[in-house]
């Protein structure tokens, strides 16, 4: 599935881990071009395209089963048979992981910004360190924090189990961002829900780990800065790939549109 907007489409935590985001650049009147130019671009490179897509094809197959990737992500299959494509693509080793972990971390900024709720209990937390309670406390001290205009907000949690519900959602990117959180019941008779949060480093990304380990013997191509290159190999190979934009009218003129690859959410 792809989805396409000038705003950020997904901004909860759970569809964010499931995406790929990719902002596209605006493109400028000079560099504008008609339909037609752009199909007849499009058909005088697809022999390259699709060859370089079987090229990608091939060695994936070849190699994914011996992809061993220090850590999974959510979308795990997509990450073992993409890593397993690299040396198709003319990609240095663990390239794809590299991208994918920084679109990852850029989402879970998306995720926080997006929600007044993180933003303030993140706050709450960072001030003092540590804070336990209940989730009605918890609706106490960051009501107290909020304006009139979050307060009024559709998302903004009203009852106890609504703030439980409401952080429950968005702890996973907090986590990320340092922020420890528990969820327990207390000791006694009563067993009350306790939320206990706490500052902490946030966990290392995975792409600071070992690089990804594949089999087979596929040759890598890679330049300083960490891009594939390109070279003069024959029409089809990944060697001889041929880039090209679409231009679009986008209702501001800027042309600047995002575009999110979804894989299917879990329900």
């Amino acid at each position: 599935m792809i989805l396409t907007a000038i705003e950020e489409i997904a901004t909860r935590g759970d569809l964010i881990d499931r995406c790929i985001s990719v902002e596209l650049q605006p493109i400028p009147e000079a560099g504008r071009k008609t339909e037609s130019e752009i199909r007849k671009a499009v058909n005088a490179s697809a022999g390259r395209i699709f060859g370089a897509l079987l090229d990608a094809v091939a060695h994936a197959l070849r190699a994914h089963r011996d992809v061993r990737l220090p850590l999974l992500p959510r979308m795990a299959d997509f990450a073992i048979w993409a890593t397993a494509a690299e040396a198709g693509l003319g990609l240095p080793t663990g390239a794809v992981m590299a991208a994918y972990q920084r679109n990852r971390a850029d989402g879970n900024e998306t995720a926080l910004e997006s929600s007044q709720l993180a933003t303030l209990v993140i706050a709450l937390v960072g001030e003092r360190g540590e804070w336990s309670g209940t989730a009605k406390d918890l609706l106490r001290a960051v009501d107290g924090r909020a304006d009139d205009w979050a307060r009024r907000g559709k998302g903004w949690p009203q009852t106890a189990r609504a703030m439980a519900g409401a952080l429950r959602r968005v702890a996973p990117n907090m986590r990320k961002a340092g922020i420890r959180i528990e969820f327990s019941r207390a000791a006694g008779h009563d067993r009350q829900r306790v939320i206990a949060m706490s500052m902490a480093p946030p966990p290392a990304l995975e792409a600071s780990a070992d690089p990804p380990k594949t089999g087979g013997e596929c040759p890598q191509v890679a330049s300083d800065d960490g891009r594939a290159t390109t070279g003069d190999g024959p029409a089809g190979s990944a060697d001889n790939r041929t880039k090209e934009v679409e231009a679009s009218d986008d209702p501001d003129g800027s042309d600047d549109v995002a575009g999110t690859f979804v894989e299917e959410v879990e329900t």
